[in-house]
């Protein structure tokens, strides 16, 4: 039976929470891992195989100490056949990479040597079984099980080395996925090349594995996936659904065979198997053994046990000649694009974190996700944090440019998401030459003509009226041309309704999770403004806040601070520090401001959309003082949600007032969090995507 794809586990908070530090190792491993891994082919290459003499020394004058705990969370589990040499390497990079999650490690040797009584002296800790003949890999393997005490099992091949951060991935991924049965490596050869991302079954009972001989970092292989099976190299598996379905089976036959069984009833049981690229092992292959055949698929014992085992699933499998790329996935509700300037810089603006969620909320709908940014190269951590949830992101190292990309891929997309007016002009037209099928959404973020015609209006300037006239027929065009278009709130819904009565319009807003006031009203202080200030509105409104209300509020309240906070401040926002005002620049953690924060505030005198800053705000109980522009959209409503005024004194004013009045403070607080949970929680954005990307959405030919 085919295992159903939940929603996200966690809900986005924990998710927005973790991918500052998932994001950072991520870049790490692509980093740091094995040497080889530096730049994929053309890159340090990796050391030769260790020689019995090599090994022997080293034994003797650097052993290792893999002491695991009473009751360890995993156990390391290798099946040796003799060749000692290369199971000492692969302990020695246990020991290297792994010693922060204390492992236990289980060698099973059914060839042992006198250099195996060695091993085991140098290896403190391990525990090295022999006494044992000739064995399977699976009996070899179901005996190591049988003597771990971990929750969770790892099989590790005698012939591999694990890279930085191999082990913490996989333990990793399972964690966060409650649907998880299996979480597999990406498997590497010595050259650099790929030997393995996971793989696919054919209905003949032939397998392979996914992008082998591959560059390891091209896009199709490096991001989650639900895949068929994931090369028995490197494996994790839930000790208690090991012994649930039987352990590996022995009757499958030698080779691949027993690793794919195993994948076929982990499936069986409702659970499912994973490839996570950011785990990453070495393997030299057939140093201890022949070939094994899981490559060529020849017919072999193995391969015809599986065969008469599995005969009704193989049914539904791809025939040979089947293009295994659109193989590569499983468990997929549908294939959607989105296409946006960049990728989302979760620490750094509301529009990049409205994105994310929006991801988050797909995938957790059963879709698989892929994304392509205009902006080269896609920058980390964020992309290796995208990569290490399952988003599949295009670089134009191997796609050159996203056109290509269409022509070779586009038939496969169900729903193609454009974001902000200038990628959906860029490609809406290769949009509906290479993807006929698909729904085609217009994400405008927020109405740019309507905030460029307020910055017009500010500055009195007749060259940005014109170019806002431009914006606005551009982006009505696209509502024209599209099968739906995305705004952010009702206002600028009816807004582009007024302008065409029968547009497909649908308000998807920014996505928040409540966190809630975590410090009394006493035990806070001062005034916070948060802003990414490549987005002019944000340096305009902090100027005229700290040169024109500011200088109010400090005359009654003297010792009142301003936190000044966001990405990319320009010289004339590091100018602004001063007596009270403090400018710190991008923040990594938010939330000890916010908890600190007795008011936040949002001066906006441009702009358009819905306002991220505000949202947050609120969603930590924090009260807002804003503009109306800053307000508009949100359904807030003053003196209950927030508090609003337009000039300098009057914002002053609600800034001194709500300072002082503790009763007041306590309302807007709590109404601020009615107003997220109504407005902007997880599943008021769901229900909006649901229905905005509908297949009803999707235009009869002729009608554009």
């Amino acid at each position: 039976m085919q295992s159903p794809r939940p929603r996200a586990r966690d809900s986005l908070r924990e998710a927005f929470a973790r991918s500052a530090e998932r994001a950072r190792r991520a870049s790490d491993v692509a980093l740091r891992g094995l040497g080889i891994l530096r730049g994929g082919r053309g890159s340090i290459p990796a050391p030769p195989p260790m020689t019995l003499e090599g090994a022997l020394r080293e034994m003797r004058e650097q052993p290792l100490t893999l002491l695991a705990p009473e009751a360890p969370r995993v156990s390391i589990v290798i099946a040796a056949h003799g060749f000692v040499e290369h199971t000492w390497a692969c302990l020695r990079s246990i020991a290297e990479h792994c010693a922060q999650l204390a492992p236990e490690v289980v060698v099973v040797d059914d060839v042992p040597s006198e250099a195996t009584f060695e091993l085991a002296a140098a290896a403190v800790g391990a525990k090295i079984l022999t006494g044992v003949e000739a064995l399977s890999r699976a009996r070899a393997l179901n005996l190591g099980a049988a003597e771990a005490r971990g929750e969770l099992l790892v099989f590790l091949s005698q012939e591999a080395i694990a890279s930085a951060d191999w082990l913490d991935w996989l333990v990793r991924t399972y964690a966060e996925d409650s649907s998880a049965g299996i979480v597999g490596s990406k498997i590497l050869l010595p050259n650099g090349d790929l030997a393995s991302a996971g793989g696919v079954v054919l209905r003949d009972g032939t397998v392979f594995d996914l992008g082998r001989l591959a560059d390891p970092q091209d896009d199709r292989y490096s991001y989650l996936r639900e895949v068929d099976f994931c090369s028995g190299a490197s494996l994790l598996v839930p000790r208690a659904l090991f012994w649930e379905l039987g352990g590996f089976d022995e009757r499958a036959g030698a080779g691949v065979h027993d690793d794919v069984d195993l994948a076929f009833r982990v499936r069986a049981a409702g659970r499912r198997v994973l490839m996570q690229p950011l785990s990453r092992a070495l393997r030299y292959e057939g140093l201890t053994a022949p070939d094994d055949g899981s490559t060529s698929g020849a017919l072999d014992e193995g391969r015809a046990a599986f065969l008469t085992r599995w005969g009704n699933e193989l049914a539904s499998c791809p025939e040979p000649s089947s293009d295994l790329e659109l193989r590569k996935h499983r468990g997929v509700r549908r294939h959607v694009l989105v296409v946006d300037e960049q990728v989302p810089l979760t620490d750094q603006d509301s529009g990049s974190r409205r994105m994310d969620a929006l991801l988050v909320l797909l995938q957790g709908a059963g879709d698989q996700v892929t994304l392509y940014a205009e902006l080269q190269p896609c920058p980390e951590p964020y992309t290796s944090s995208l990569r290490s949830r399952g988003v599949e992101v295009l670089t134009n190292v191997y796609a050159r440019g996203l056109r290509e990309h269409l022509q070779r891929y586009g038939a496969r997309y169900e729903v193609v998401v454009l974001s902000r007016a200038d990628m959906a002009s860029k490609y809406l037209a290769d949009v509906r030459r290479f993807c006929p099928s698909a729904l085609v959404a217009f994400d405008t973020v927020d109405l740019h003509y309507l905030r460029e015609q307020r910055t017009a209006e500010l500055e009195h300037s007749e060259s940005l009226r014109r170019a806002a006239a431009a914006r606005k027929e551009q982006e009505l065009g696209l509502t024209r041309a599209v099968d739906v278009t995305l705004v952010v709130s009702d206002i600028e819904r009816r807004m582009l309704l007024a302008e065409r009565p029968q547009l497909n319009v649908e308000v998807v807003s920014n996505v928040h999770r409540i966190v809630g006031s975590r410090t009394p009203f006493e035990d806070r202080s001062g005034v916070l403004f948060v802003g990414c200030y490549r987005h002019p509105p944000n340096v305009d409104a902090i100027q005229w806040f700290v040169e024109d209300i500011w200088p109010w509020v400090r005359a009654r309240l003297p010792g009142v601070r301003l936190h000044v906070v966001g990405t990319d401040p320009p010289p004339q926002v590091l100018a602004l520090a001063r007596a009270g005002v403090i400018v710190h620049g991008w923040v990594r953690d938010l939330a000890p401001l916010l908890d600190g924060a007795r008011i936040s505030i949002a001066p906006l005198r441009v702009g358009a959309g819905v306002k991220g800053k505000v949202n947050e705000a609120m969603s930590y109980g924090v009260p807002v003082v804003a503009t109306s522009i800053a307000s508009e959209g949100m359904n807030l409503v003053h003196e209950e949600d927030v508090l609003i005024a337009d000039q300098a004194r009057a914002f002053a004013a609600e800034i001194v007032r709500l300072h002082e009045d503790r009763a007041l403070w306590e309302r807007l607080s709590a109404g601020g969090i009615r107003n997220v949970q109504a407005h902007f929680g997880e599943d008021v954005a769901l229900a909006a995507l649901e229905r905005a990307l509908n297949p009803s959405r999707r235009s009869r030919p002729g009608e554009l």
